[in-house]
């Protein structure tokens, strides 16, 4: 049987903080190792050859999908900024899972717990959710559906965004789009991304 990434024991650190109960949600964001969870699932994915990585980022300053890629090819992240980066693509789905679920024994999003024996107990369930999603994380459901969550602004050129679609760890697909444009799938190098109905200087 495989080791379990994640068990009840994930959020120990939240009850040891004054606010365990009362902001609930953000002692969980603030204390427990998300990105260590996703960068663990990651290595695991990468270890069993299934990690898939991201193309057409020459020219592109999107540091969270190369980040993913770094790790894809055997760099593990070092401190804070490289382990948030590395992970920043699958955090915000592994946040939604766990806040709807916190949700569900509060007044709003995790926070303020009136049932603490339910909410002690529904942990495990938790836990075992976030697994079964970090088995074969999934960014929309359909073809036809842009990704929730896995909005990304360019490092250097903020009118660009970018939004992963992932479909398991080797299923992926990169779209961006300008201020005033739709989505497009990432295609080649920004310069190279002219269509034959663009205005594009032909060479001779």
């Amino acid at each position: 049987m495989t080791d379990r990434l994640i068990t009840k024991a994930f959020f120990d650190p939240i009850f040891d903080h004054e606010h365990a109960y009362d902001r609930t949600f953000g002692v969980y964001l603030h204390r427990c190792a998300r990105e260590e969870l996703v960068v663990k699932a990651m290595q695991r994915a990468r270890d069993a050859g299934t990690l898939g990585t991201f193309e057409g980022l020459e020219g592109r300053r999107f540091d969270e999908a190369k980040a993913w890629n770094a790790l894809a090819e055997g760099h593990d992240p070092k401190g804070k900024i490289e382990m948030y980066l590395t992970s920043a693509i699958l955090l915000d789905k592994v946040d939604t899972i766990v806040g709807e679920a916190f949700s569900k024994f509060s007044n709003r999003n995790g926070e303020e717990i009136h049932d603490k024996e339910g909410f002690h107990k529904s942990l495990a369930a938790v836990a075992l959710k976030v697994e079964k999603w970090l088995e074969h994380p999934k960014q929309f459901q359909k073809d036809h559906m842009l990704p929730r969550g896995t909005s990304f602004g360019d490092f250097d050129d903020r009118e660009i965004s970018y939004l992963v679609r992932l479909d398991g760890w080797d299923k992926i697909e990169l779209m961006e789009k300008g201020l005033r444009d739709d989505w497009r799938p990432v295609r080649g190098s920004p310069e190279d991304s002219c269509e034959k109905d663009d205005d594009c200087e032909m060479e001779p």
